[in-house]
């Protein structure tokens, strides 16, 4: 039996504009954000929704609502598909964080097996944590297909899994644009994308 995630990306944040890293804190939507919710809302018209679920974070929650709407479904917060948490660096720009963290910084976003930083969460446990949950989710939701709103970097990390890719493999990943989704099918315990 098929069970179908499609695994979304909240819409475009205020911080998003600015280059900010959000992590665990959260910034609203922008009115492009809200418009992005709505078209993936409608990119979904062909399927049948079974349920949503939304990392709690705001602008998830935001996106979720808005698309469950159209489907008479309430969206349910699972912190598992929560973003990374990025401790000291959240609501610092990009350029502030490199020029703070440089070591650090690149091993970000090009040595994740390596990334450490005090107060933040490593990919190790990144990986762990959002894996963990889409396979729960896979087996409360055997044979339906559901809707996942999630992150950026939480998304990378879950596609370069099931890839094969391991962790130094999420910069392979090709970025997911803000309020698109890509497909995961589970038939029989086998991910495809």
């Amino acid at each position: 039996m098929k069970t179908i995630i499609l695994l979304a990306r909240h819409g475009e944040t205020e911080w998003n504009l600015e280059h900010r890293l959000q992590g665990h804190k959260n910034s609203p939507l922008t009115n492009t954000g809200r418009q992005q919710a709505e078209l993936l809302r409608n990119s979904l018209g062909d399927h049948t929704i079974c349920a949503i679920y939304t990392s709690p974070l705001g602008r998830a929650v935001e996106t979720a609502t808005i698309v469950a709407g159209q489907f008479g479904l309430d969206p349910v917060a699972r912190d598992g598909i929560r973003e990374i948490n990025l401790g000291p660096w959240e609501g610092k720009t990009r350029a502030e964080t490199e020029a703070s963290y440089p070591e650090a910084y690149q091993k970000f976003w090009c040595d994740q097996e390596n990334f450490c930083l005090e107060g933040a969460e490593d990919y190790h446990h990144l990986e762990k944590r959002v894996v963990d949950e889409i396979e729960k989710l896979f087996r409360e939701n055997n044979g339906k297909t559901v809707l996942v709103v999630s992150h950026w970097i939480a998304i990378k990390t879950i596609v370069a899994h099931y890839l094969g890719l391991g962790l130094n493999g999420i910069d392979q990943v090709e970025d997911l644009p803000n309020g698109q989704f890509v497909t995961l099918e589970n038939s029989d315990g086998v991910v495809i994308l």
